[in-house]
């Protein structure tokens, strides 16, 4: 473990190269870095499971390469632990005395994934689980040891669930078939002026969002994530996944019921549209969330879903926009907004 302040200053790297972050679309640098990474190690994380984890690039987790004429010449990867002020390092494939001090760099605001950007916290230490020649470099970097880790394999008597319980997807078939199949079903048309943002349908309520906007502390959006998990997770059939999609970026297939929960990996994604269209749903689209980031408006579709969530939500939330598409009480809703 290391504080941030006991760190010292990057080593200059070689002729022609800089140190820059990956990011998660430039798909040919990530496969060098997936390369580079199989070719070394032991890695605390090895870089397929830090990338099946489905934590979001730059907010959540973050890669840095050292760049050389378009080619990967070493790279490190680096996550934050939920709830807690510590960001954990995966994996460096080499030259640490350039890269680790360069993570001191990454003002990456860290926080429960309920937290929207502006109340996130800074991490100001960094750990790491290596040994040999690895932990001798990071210890010769300002790294103390803290405690000793022995690792053991369990095997479990019966049936063992050989897929991941979340898995993040970008350029996946199978996220696209479920993007496309929610934007025809609800004729999806973004914009920052004319609302609803989807065709409501009938078995559905959409909540204004200004109780979460207005609250200043944490407490009414980390209800309001909790409200929806419980929902989706009571409503998913048996081995069913649910999808989170986010237009343009990357998204998530999760199981419903191994993620959440203690020891294992968070829920993927959020309800409340943080500056950016979010979507719960199933891969058929019957039952979900759309979350309107410029209506500031959380619509909740599915009967089934509805009957978990509906009452909860409009005592914590209040004021109902519309019902089964339909303006309630004086909220008017048709064309433009401004």
């Amino acid at each position: 473990m290391a504080e941030r302040g006991d760190i010292p200053e990057p080593a200059v790297p070689g002729a022609g190269q800089k140190v820059r972050p990956v990011d998660s679309r430039e798909h040919r640098y990530v496969e060098q870095v997936r390369a580079r990474a199989a070719a070394t190690g032991p890695h605390g994380k090895d870089f397929p499971e830090f990338e099946a984890d489905g934590r979001a690039w730059h907010w959540e987790c973050q890669v840095l390469m050292i760049e050389h004429d378009a080619r990967v010449m070493d790279a490190v990867w680096i996550e934050n632990l939920v709830g807690a002020r510590f960001a954990l390092i995966g994996g460096c494939t080499g030259r640490p005395d350039v890269l680790i001090p360069a993570l001191t760099g990454w003002r990456q605001l860290f926080g429960r994934p309920t937290e929207s950007w502006r109340t996130r916290r800074e991490s100001g230490y960094l750990i790491s689980e290596v040994g040999g020649e690895q932990r001798d470099a990071l210890l010769g970097l300002g790294f103390r040891e803290i405690t000793r880790v022995s690792r053991f394999r369990w095997t479990p008597e019966g049936v063992v669930i050989a897929s991941r319980p979340v898995r993040r997807l970008s350029n996946d078939l199978d996220y696209d078939a479920v993007s496309d199949l929610f934007e025809s079903v609800f004729e999806f048309t973004p914009s920052m002026k004319m609302f609803p943002g989807i065709a409501e349908p009938v078995g559905s309520v959409t909540w204004d969002l200004a109780a979460v906007d207005e609250d200043g502390g944490e407490g009414v959006s980390a209800r309001l994530e909790a409200i929806v998990e419980r929902g989706l997770r009571t409503c998913a059939r048996r081995d069913e996944s649910l999808y989170w999609l986010n237009r343009y970026h990357p998204g998530y297939r999760f199981d419903p019921q191994r993620v959440g929960g203690p020891g294992q990996p968070r829920w993927p994604g959020m309800a409340y549209p943080d500056a950016d269209y979010y979507i719960h749903t199933t891969g058929d689209v019957r039952l979900g969330t759309f979350g309107h980031p410029w209506e500031h408006s959380l619509c909740v579709f599915g009967a089934e879903l509805l009957a978990q969530v509906e009452a909860e939500l409009t005592a914590l939330l209040g004021r109902v926009l519309r019902r089964d598409g339909r303006n309630q009480g004086n909220t008017w809703t048709f064309g433009s907004v401004g």
